[in-house]
């Protein structure tokens, strides 16, 4: 479950509880991350969503320990526990420690956004597969060069033992993303990290990234956290669904109760400004603009976009209030509907 709470009948292999991360500007310290709490089941899908600066990819590279220089965890934990390895406390390893960069690739593996800019381009895409092969496993470079046209095959690129040696300007937009799913799956990680896959590619291909993703995870009975903007993205792959807000997570549950019956004002409003096909209503977008990290307003960050908003929305910022079938959401409207506060 998105909250953090303990699974009934499912194993969770990550869990976040109460992450803080800050980032040191020229004009102080800027919190990006403030109180964040998830969890990943084992060969579960969670959905992270929400517009863009909300932190869904600081939360990301914050797991992976791949944070900028200028940023720094300063509170909570994030928690990998397999089943085969005593549980690791990922916020207590030295970015740049031995542990963490066996934990990268082996145990978790991320796809990052813009292949075109991620993909070194003097290098060719099967040397980079093979860079995280080589580093991972005890293949020979022979042995590594084989995985890697193994994994191009099985990411549908064609004739993969010539796209082997093919430079990522020599790809397409949708061949590149493969080529990243390849790289990330090349040490079959527990756990995969999907930030905006999708980005920037059309719909066909965008349809038949998102199967790839599903079939890989089917295959190798991984975990997936998939982070994007596309609501409808999420409705389609994952199974928990975790709604952010200016670093927050404003709302989390089952896919089908957060975005069947959505509890929180910013999420309903996010429904809302999703195109229907065959409606005739005019779109209703979000009304106003996400506040800076530099000057954020008091009590609700969404109360000066909110429609709903009370008095103490302004002033007092709400707990995570805990609903029926393990749902949360952080509103001041649950404050005396049946949920409490904590």
């Amino acid at each position: 479950m998105t909250d953090g709470s303990a699974a009934a009948t499912s194993r969770q292999l990550l869990r976040v509880d109460d992450l803080r991360v800050e980032f040191d500007t020229d004009y102080g310290k800027v919190c990006a991350l403030d109180g964040v709490s998830l969890a990943v089941e084992e060969g579960r899908t969670l959905g992270i969503v929400g517009e863009s600066g909300c932190g869904k990819s600081i939360t990301a590279r914050s797991i992976m320990r791949l944070l900028p220089q200028n940023a720094s965890i300063t509170g909570g934990s994030i928690h990998y526990s397999a089943p085969d390895t005593a549980p690791v406390d990922v916020t207590a390893l030295k970015p740049n420690g031995a542990t963490i960069r066996q934990l990268r690739g082996n145990a978790f593996a991320m796809i990052f956004q813009e292949p075109m800019t991620s993909l070194s381009p003097v290098y060719t895409v099967g040397a980079q597969i093979m860079e995280a092969i080589l580093l991972h496993t005890d293949l020979n470079r022979r042995e590594a060069r084989e995985r890697a046209i193994e994994m191009l095959d099985r990411v549908n690129i064609p004739a993969p033992e010539k796209r082997v040696d093919a430079y990522p300007h020599q790809l397409s937009g949708g061949m590149r993303q493969r080529v990243m799913i390849a790289m990330a799956l090349s040490c079959s990680p527990r756990l995969l990290i999907a930030d905006e896959p999708t980005t920037a590619l059309d719909v066909t291909i965008e349809a038949q990234i998102l199967d790839l993703l599903q079939q890989m995870q089917a295959a190798e009975n991984a975990s997936l956290i998939i982070i994007t903007h596309d609501l409808g993205v999420v409705a389609e792959t994952a199974d928990h669904v975790a709604v952010m807000y200016v670093g927050r997570v404003v709302e989390s549950g089952t896919v089908q109760d957060v975005l069947g019956d959505p509890q929180h004002p910013y999420t309903r409003a996010l429904l809302h400004s999703v195109p229907r096909i065959g409606a005739k209503a005019r779109l209703s977008p979000v009304g106003g603009t996400v506040p800076s990290l530099l000057e954020m307003p008091r009590g609700c960050k969404f109360a000066p976009r909110c429609s709903v908003a009370k008095s103490i929305c302004h002033s007092s910022e709400p707990p995570s209030f805990a609903l029926a079938g393990g749902r949360s959401v952080k509103c001041w409207l649950h404050d005396q509907g049946g949920g409490t506060g904590r």
